[in-house]
C-alpha cells in the first residue's frame, strides 16, 4: 500500500504502468490482487501450471522524456522488499536519447518479463 499513491500520481500523469504479477507459488492474495485490480492499470498475472516452473523475476522499469532505468533484484513489490528488508538490486541508469540504442536492446532481451504472453498470461 506505501507504493498506491505513486502509482496513482503515475498514471494521473499519463505514465505507462504495467505490473506483471507471477502466482505460481500462491504467495500473492486475492485481497492483493483485488487491490491492484482497483488502481486502473495495465496488469497481468502469470500462472504455470507445471510443476517446478515460477516466474518469479523482480523487474522496473521506468522510462521518462530524458532517462530511463531498469531494476532487477531480489525485492518484491511488498513491504518488506521497498522498505523494510536487506535486498539486492542492480540499478542501471539510461541518458535519452544519447542511450537510446543500449536502452532499447535492454527493453528487447527483457521483453518475455516486461510483456509476456502465451497461455500463462491473463488480464487481471
Amino acid at each position: 500500500m506505501r507504493v498506491k499513491q505513486q502509482i496513482l500520481d503515475l498514471k494521473a500523469a499519463g505514465t505507462n504502468v504495467r505490473f506483471v504479477l507471477g502466482i505460481d507459488l500462491g504467495g500473492t492474495s486475492q485481497e492483493a490482487l483485488a487491490e491492484v485490480l482497483s488502481w486502473g492499470i495495465d496488469c497481468r498475472i502469470v500462472n504455470h501450471r507445471l510443476p517446478g516452473h515460477t516466474f518469479h523475476p523482480k523487474l522496473y522499469l521506468l522510462e521518462w522524456e530524458s532517462e530511463a532505468a531498469i531494476i532487477i533484484g531480489s525485492n518484491n513489490i511488498t513491504e518488506g522488499g521497498f522498505f523494510n528488508n536487506y535486498e539486492g538490486a542492480a540499478h542501471i541508469t539510461y541518458t535519452l536519447p544519447n542511450d537510446v540504442e543500449d536502452f532499447a536492446t535492454a527493453c528487447t532481451g527483457l521483453a518475455r518479463f516486461l510483456d509476456p504472453d502465451g497461455p500463462v498470461v491473463k488480464p487481471l
